[in-house]
């Protein structure tokens, strides 16, 4: 089953929209797809390609999710299209751009064996 990793970048202005700092914005990004049997396995893969990441279902503050291929939530994240936010920054948003270039590579290799099992 494939996993989606997703990241939350914060973003804040000195300004009274942001609360001059206090509130900063969450902006989500596409940071991983990996594919393995169990959530465990997924978070296992995960930590192989960034380190420092921690999975804490009971933390208060959580930046990152990872998501099953069936979860409910799922099709927001894979709704977000190339350069969705121009406030990330430009390393993530690299990240983000080639996960949903993978994902529609996907769809399109996913619908061209769906055409050749249908002749």
């Amino acid at each position: 089953m494939k996993y989606y990793y997703i990241r939350l970048q914060h973003y804040s202005e000195n300004t009274s929209v942001y609360g001059y700092g206090d509130f900063p914005e969450q902006i989500p990004y596409l940071a991983a797809i990996v594919e393995a049997d169990s959530m465990l396995k997924a978070q296992n893969k995960i930590k192989k390609i960034y380190p420092r990441v921690r999975f804490r279902s009971n933390s208060p503050v959580i930046n990152q999710y990872l998501l099953a291929k069936n979860d409910r939530f799922v099709d927001y994240y894979l709704k977000l299209p190339l350069n969705h936010d121009s406030r990330l920054s430009p390393a993530n948003q690299e990240l983000h751009n080639l996960c949903v270039r993978l994902i529609e590579a996907a769809k399109i290799d996913e619908d061209y064996q769906l055409s050749i099992e249908s002749v």
